[in-house]
């Protein structure tokens, strides 16, 4: 039997309160919140470029998804991660989607773990590939995460019999509100946003759907003088990491000229 070990590596985010999750269901692409480990492939998160293990690994909704395994009889082990920031409630929960399209060796050694800081909530194996041949919702309690804090929330999957283990579509409910996923968030009501604000080392700036091609991103001061300014591509769904410790602490405007149009947002940095 393979020793399994559940090892997820935590980032560091803070959210505005309303962005519990970023790219929850994984529509803005690799790289955008999750942290992400392959054995063989980088990621395990996939597109239609990944294939589709002759027919049946596909996502569950949208475009993209997460694929455990794809490497035969080779080790794989894949995994993402990333820091939810969890509502105050009473009761709380995550759904997602799972799929065992491919049961290879049948092995129960083959399996993904959903865990929460280090705990595991829920596993699919090998073994359970009649249980999930098709997308099947999966629910698991986090009441005892309800606590407005962040948790290191992440996936681990170990395959080396040759099968497949798909997740897809996570949600976050607490006392019957379901978050808004940061990418939804942004794409449907943000050309882009800014975090964490207030900011000390880094910010992130993470554009939405509606914004193409180049933009000019310019930091200005309290008196309007450009104090950083380059010039992106591909910004569509982007995640732009800039840093901000050699600047003095007060207001900035973080400005983003894209064609025509001229966006501005303020953000605090503080040390």
């Amino acid at each position: 039997m393979k020793n399994f070990t559940l090892v997820i590596a935590a980032i560091t985010l803070s959210l505005c309160a309303s962005a519990q999750m970023i790219n929850p269901g994984f529509e803005s692409g690799s790289m955008v919140g999750w942290t992400e480990n392959s054995t063989n492939f980088g990621t395990p998160l996939c597109n239609a470029a990944c294939g589709t293990c002759g027919g049946p690994c596909s996502p569950q909704a949208g475009s993209w998804y997460a694929w455990f395994g794809g490497a035969g009889t080779n080790l794989e082990i894949g995994s993402v991660s990333q820091v939810v920031t969890v509502p105050n409630g009473t009761a709380g929960s995550i759904s997602f989607w799972v799929k065992v399209p491919t049961a290879g060796d049948g092995s129960a050694d083959d399996l993904v773990a959903v865990a929460m800081d280090g705990e595991v909530l829920f596993s699919a194996n090998a073994g359970q590939s009649a249980q999930y041949t098709e997308y099947t919702q999966v629910t698991v309690d986090i009441s005892d995460y309800t606590d407005g804090a962040q948790h290191v929330f992440g996936l681990i999957g170990t395959q080396d019999g040759g099968s497949n283990i798909l997740f897809d579509s996570f949600n976050l409910v607490v006392d019957g509100n379901s978050s808004v996923g940061f990418d939804q968030q942004i794409n449907g009501e943000r050309d882009f946003a800014l975090y964490p604000n207030p900011a000390d080392a880094q910010i992130n700036l993470h554009f939405g759907q509606r914004l193409d091609g180049e933009a000019t991103v310019r930091i200005l001061d309290s008196n309007g003088r450009v104090v950083s300014e380059q010039l992106v591509g591909g910004i569509r769904g982007k995640l732009l990491s800039l840093e901000t410790s050699w600047m003095p602490v007060g207001m900035y405007v973080v400005e983003v000229e894209n064609g025509a149009e001229l966006i501005r947002e303020r953000i605090s940095i503080v040390h």
